[in-house]
Formats: structure tokens, sequence, C-alpha cells
């Protein structure tokens, strides 16, 4: 069965490859996964950053049926391309597991980097990857064969993911990171991940509000939108907040509707963002400058120390 076609898909934006470079901010929080129906809550910022100017575009895609992918970096050119290789290799797999979706992400991931690679340093020669590494140690200098490598290991595409979904008849929530050059890492553990520029802040937030996957939806949906709000303090995370959620054994989610997201940050903003402990700055002169005592305590003189007993 496949999922709805994603909402908002006939604004027409600027893609990925005109973007150019980006960060953002893409949050994954799974709860109430020991109930019947587990869930997982997506959230992201809408900004891509094109250098001096920028837009907005939803970071969001379908991956499978019961997968969805977030992207971020500081280069999203390349990002479409890894997602459409890695749909079509999930496509043809019956089960869509978790090590289904994996795979399907990390091989994408690799093959582009690997695609790239040969177009920048390797197709001057009318080599691939293959025929270059089967060339001699000489080749095509020592020192020029050296410098290839060089430029090979420290290339970056610049992208990374977030994947969450569920396995086939497994009603356990699953959050896993893809970046350069193609790592998977699991993030389950935890119950949440974020990754982009606002990656700290998110996950600080959640952390300090203890959120945990058996958490109801409620809490977890607030605690996500509110680490969402902390991570705009970032560098190069929008104002523009988007958020989903994805249900065990649904092929839809659920799109929260623009005034939910701003009556959940309106909460966070009036009620906990600034709040700081009453009478703050007295109650710290006072730590620091402690009020003098009225009286010191006289120290006895020698004259009126008791001679010691015999």
């Amino acid at each position: 069965m496949s999922l709805k076609p994603w909402p908002y898909s006939h604004i027409k934006g600027p893609s990925a490859a005109d973007c150019g470079v980006g960060m953002t901010v893409c949050i994954a929080v799974s709860c109430e996964k020991n109930s019947t129906n587990p869930r997982i809550i997506m959230v992201s910022d809408t900004l891509v950053s094109m250098g001096i100017t920028s837009a907005n575009a939803l970071k969001g895609r379908w991956l499978a049926d019961t997968w969805s992918v977030l992207m971020a970096g500081d280069d999203v050119t390349y990002a479409e391309d890894i997602i459409s290789i890695a749909c079509g290799s999930l496509e043809a797999k019956p089960t869509k597991s978790l090590p289904d979706a994996a795979s399907a992400m990390t091989r994408a991931y690799q093959i582009t980097r690997r695609r790239l690679i040969e177009d920048l340093y390797l197709s001057a020669y009318g080599l691939d990857m293959d025929g270059f590494l089967a060339k001699n140690a000489d080749y095509p200098t020592p020192t020029k064969r050296q410098s290839i490598l060089d430029e090979i290991d420290k290339f970056d595409l610049g992208c990374e993911f977030l994947i969450a979904g569920f396995s086939p008849n497994l009603d356990l929530p699953y959050i896993f990171q893809v970046c350069n050059p193609g790592r998977y890492i699991p993030q389950s553990l935890l119950g949440y991940w974020a990754i982009g520029s606002g990656t700290v802040n998110a996950i600080t937030y959640l952390a300090r509000r203890n959120q945990h996957g058996t958490h109801d939806l409620e809490a977890s949906l607030y605690n996500a939108i509110a680490a969402k709000q902390l991570a705009e303090k970032a560098a190069g995370v929008g104002k523009n907040t988007v958020a989903y959620i994805m249900e065990f054994g649904k092929t839809e989610v659920r799109w929260l509707k623009q005034n939910e997201i701003k009556d959940i940050s309106t909460m966070w903003i009036d009620e906990e963002s600034d709040v700081r402990p009453a009478n703050l700055s007295d109650r710290m002169k006072i730590i620091l400058n402690p009020p003098q005592q009225s009286a010191l305590l006289a120290m006895p003189s020698v004259s009126e120390k008791s001679e010691p007993k015999p």
C-alpha cells in the first residue's frame, strides 16, 4: 500500500539544485511506543539558504510506505538524487524493514558520492573508481595519485538525513541518521534525535525535558515544537515550522495546521522560554555579597585563657 501524495505539492519552490547551500534543523521524536499505536513526530523548519538570499521549501520526503526522511546540511544539492535512488531500491523490497530502509539510504548516499568523485577527480583520466584503484601505485605519478586519494578521502556531499518509521508487523518506532560518507547511525535508543545547525539546542532541550519514547503524544508534541523553537537561536534555522505525526499501521500522516503549531509555540514563548527565578538580581547579590554579621564573635585574649589543670 502506498502513502498518499505529499501535501502542498502544488507549491512551486526552488529545487535543491537551485538552492545550493542550506542549514536547517530536523527533529524526530517517538512516543507512546508501549501502546497499540506508537507514533513518531517529525518537525523541521523550511529555510534553505542560497548564500546571499534564501527560500522556503519542504524538507520532508516519503521514502517508502512506512518511512519518511528529512534532509539538512551545508549543501543539499544532491539530496533529492539520494532520496530518489533510495526510493527505487526500497520499491523492489517486499518487506521494507529497518535493515531495508537503512541499506537503501546508505547505498544511495555512497552511490551518489562515488559518482561525483569520479566526475570531479577521475573523469579527466577516463577512469571510474575501480579503474583508478586498479592502476599501479605510480599512476599517474606518485604525488598526483596521493593527492587524488586525499581529495577522495575528504570529499563530503555536505548533506545528511534523518529517517524515521516502522518495520512491517513490528510496532516499534525507529529513528536513524545517514551522513557522510554514507554512514548509518541508529538513534532509536533515546527515542529522539535531530540534525542540522540547530541540533545541539534541540537535543539539549529534549534531554532537559527527559523526553522518552513512552511519553504520551501531547507532551511529546509540545517538547518537539519547543525544541524547534529553541533551535531557532542557532545560525541558519528558519522561523517557519512544519510538523507531522506518523502512526504505526497507518499509511498517511497527520499534518499539524499552522494555527496549531502557532498555539503550541506561543505556549512555550509565553510560559517557558523566558521563565526566570523571581527577584533574580537581588537574590544573586545576596549570594555573592552576604550581609555582614552585626557583631563578630570575640576571640578570648591570652589573659582570659584558663590555666591548664595539673
